[in-house]
């Protein structure tokens, strides 16, 4: 372990699975167990399925812009098509903004076709304190289609049956409180 950098580094590790050698690298390291946050590669994703959805891997990489931001990039491969994913989160005093979002090319749908059609999602999720009585903020889920999300089992919104985006104002002042939100929906059943 090296003491200044806080990593731990290997030579020459194999890893093993039930004594089975099943990875070879002459060098790796990892942060050590006290550190909180640091930028580098994340744990992959594989999924396999029977469906429609074929196979899916994604290997993110996690990037600590600053202590209050960071940013997730997640080059994925699912079913023949390659895609991106991005995960952005930053933090204040008065805010916090989360938003990410994925796309991908699908394969020609037709034999001798070029044509690939884009599809994608968008999440967000922000909150705004204007001052001390009044916030605002907003929540948005959005899919280029009604599969898309159930053939990427990565994404936390696969499950769902629909997906809600709103907006609100509120306001708080002694003991009353005061609220408006519009809300938008987008059905995910075939």
């Amino acid at each position: 372990m090296d003491e200044v950098s806080q990593d731990i580094r290997y030579a020459d590790a194999v890893m093993e699975i039930k004594g089975v050698p099943i990875l070879y690298t002459p060098y790796l390291s990892q942060p050590a167990p006290q550190v909180k946050r640091r930028s580098g590669i994340l744990a992959p994703s594989f999924a396999t399925s029977s469906g429609s959805s074929g196979a899916f891997v994604a290997l993110p990489y996690f990037w600590a812009i600053s202590d209050d931001k960071d940013m997730t990039i997640t080059p994925m491969y699912a079913d023949s098509s390659p895609g991106l994913g991005l995960e952005y989160s930053q933090r204040t005093q008065r805010s916090r903004l989360s938003l990410g979002g994925s796309g991908l090319m699908d394969p020609p749908h037709e034999k001798g076709s070029k044509k690939r059609d884009f599809r994608g999602h968008f999440v967000g999720d922000g909150q705004f304190h204007i001052n001390p009585h009044w916030r605002t903020g907003f929540v948005a889920e959005r899919s280029s289609d009604q599969t898309y999300l159930r053939r990427l089992p990565y994404f936390s919104l696969s499950h769902k049956s629909q997906l809600i985006s709103k907006g609100y104002v509120e306001s708080f002042h002694c003991r009353n409180h005061f609220s408006v939100e519009g809300y938008s929906f987008q059905g995910l059943r075939q």
